[in-house]
């Protein structure tokens, strides 16, 4: 019960750090762009985005969270790495980078391809178009992306590599499949909060509303953004129009425009044709970027304001709009009795606590069948046989090491409740035996008569997990 609640204490401190570093980094990114009152902007409308609560108190996506915890900090690096190259903005934009991938790989998925296209962007105006000193000038960008990826190597690989180890193509099909979650246009604008699931049509349980302050903003810095263009033509000018802050402006109108659209059933047609678009499993997690692009050009609304009293009561009032985006960040209700969260009843924490995701089942276990007889078993926590001769007493028991004293009057099978995966090594005496499978997907190992030590251990040694590790080593370096 103490780990338990000490566990929860761990929780709230998880929220206030991610809400933290996404506080922090939008403010940074923010003032380094166009000023103070653009970090507080940029600081505000994204930390309150409406999308970040529903990700921390209706989902409990905690990975999603974190990854776009890091969003501001990889545009504040490539923004700083392009004005000059300093060491410290290079391992900014690294670790920036592989955090969100050890966070959540689909926020990489879709967050990468965002941010390497406004660097190349970015690039390409400051070389004034010329395509060869773009590249020239984005190879340490390239470099930070490079070695991000080298460092969570260890990770990725096998995850891409061993997908077919198991039952991922499930999230194609049933409730996960992508096109029961597309979204339409009006639940943007529909502020219809709620606490359920996503599901077919437009009346999802849960809210995908962009906020008042962010429409309103949008309002405000797209009426700007025309008005500045209106000018500079008149006046023919172009200095607005070849600046970094028109491209920046127009790179996130186009990206919040493209993110939102991706989310939207008009946009099924693009998920068919690109296969890997389909991995994401919910279109509505391209909201993160909507969101976060979407405060970036809410952003850039103080520069556009010349005169100091109505640049900070326009700021103000936003600020003051944007607080009330607070009442989403709450959870649905509280328990009477907390404690009623707390048992140790072994059966009741594998049936009721103990779910577990379809998509990460071993592609040997068929789904609902296994796990109903997994969870009915009584000793579901070690390691069993069928004959009645066989005398089973666990030495160790770790997760990924197992070791039993086993006396088998006859030659007999043990049977692991642990699913079989590539990298688990069987051991009787010392010597290494063939890991075999059960019927239900779960480690079997035939044990000879006599009295043995029967080890298992997870070793992780397939050649493309060593090469990843090794990869990631040699990135460290």
């Amino acid at each position: 019960v103490v780990c338990l609640k000490l566990q929860i204490e761990n929780l709230k401190l998880l929220y206030f750090l991610l809400t933290l570093i996404t506080v922090l980094g939008s403010y940074r990114l923010g003032k380094s762009l166009a000023g103070r009152s653009s970090g507080l902007l940029l600081a505000f409308f994204y930390t309150l985005a409406p999308y970040r609560a529903v990700n921390l108190f209706v989902r409990g996506a905690l990975s999603e969270a974190l990854a776009m915890a890091f969003f501001p900090w990889v545009i504040l690096g490539i923004w700083q790495l392009l004005k000059k190259f300093e060491k410290r903005y290079f391992f900014l934009l690294t670790l920036s980078l592989a955090a969100i991938m050890l966070s959540h790989n689909l926020s990489a998925l879709m967050f990468y391809p965002l941010s390497g296209f406004l660097a190349f962007l970015l690039c390409l105006q400051k070389e004034n178009f010329r395509i060869f000193p773009a590249f020239k000038r984005l190879l340490p960008i390239f470099l930070a992306y490079f070695t991000a990826f080298g460092l969570t190597a260890f990770y990725s690989i096998p995850a891409v590599v061993e997908k077919d180890q198991t039952i991922i193509q499930s999230i194609f099909s049933g409730y996960f499949a992508y096109n029961n979650h597309f979204l339409y246009i009006r639940q943007f604008l529909r502020d219809s909060w709620g606490y359920g699931g996503s599901e077919w049509g437009p009346n999802d349980g849960i809210s995908f509303f962009f906020g008042y302050a962010q429409w309103l903003g949008l309002a405000l810095v797209t009426l700007s953004f025309f008005v500045l263009i209106w000018k500079s033509w008149r006046k023919r000018s172009k200095q607005f129009l070849h600046s970094q802050t028109f491209l920046f402006l127009l790179s996130s109108f186009f990206f919040v425009g493209l993110t939102a659209f991706l989310s939207l059933l008009k946009s099924e047609f693009l998920w068919e044709k690109l296969s890997l678009l389909q991995y994401i499993q919910f279109p509505w997690r391209w909201l993160a970027s909507t969101a976060f692009f979407l405060a970036l050009l809410v952003a850039f609304l103080p520069k556009f304001l010349k005169k100091a009293w109505l640049r900070y009561g326009i700021t103000a009032i936003l600020l003051v709009i944007a607080l009330f985006n607070l009442a989403y960040f709450q959870p649905e209700s509280y328990l009477a009795n907390a404690d009623a969260l707390y048992y140790s009843d072994s059966q009741r924490i594998r049936q009721e606590m103990s779910e577990i995701l379809p998509d990460y089942i071993p592609s040997q276990m068929a789904e609902q069948e296994t796990l109903k007889l997994l969870a009915s078993d009584q000793n579901l926590a070690g390691a069993a046989s069928k004959s009645a001769d066989v005398e089973i007493t666990p030495l160790v028991d770790q997760g990924f090491q197992y070791s039993l004293d086993v006396k088998a009057s006859s030659d007999s099978q043990i049977v692991w409740h642990v699913a079989n995966f590539p990298g688990w090594q069987a051991e009787i005496d010392e010597k290494s035996i063939p890991v075999q499978t059960s019927e239900l997907g779960t480690i079997l190992l035939d044990v000879p008569t006599g009295q043995h030590i029967v080890s298992l251990r997870f070793t992780e040694n397939t050649p493309d997990r060593i090469f990843a590790d090794i990869l990631t080593l040699l990135t460290i370096l």
